[in-house]
């Protein structure tokens, strides 16, 4: 923020498969995150479009994926 970014990534919310294993913030962190800071905030890692519904209350600009546009 105090570079002047206009938006930031917070990565990983949630288990991602391409770093199975390792730790992600979860939703509640996710919203602590958002929460302070004063500038647009993206969503990142293993996130689909369920989860990004359940995100909304946070009020974040938006989301990114790999994963939940790819084919199986």
């Amino acid at each position: 923020m105090r570079s002047g970014a206009d938006l930031i990534f917070v990565s990983p919310a949630f288990e991602t498969r391409s770093h199975p294993g390792h730790s992600a913030l979860g939703a509640s962190r996710l919203g602590l995150i958002a929460g302070t800071e004063r500038t647009r905030t993206i969503a990142l890692g293993g996130m689909t479009m369920n989860r990004a519904n359940g995100l909304k209350a946070l009020k974040l600009y938006g989301w990114a994926a790999i994963d939940a546009f790819s084919k199986p």
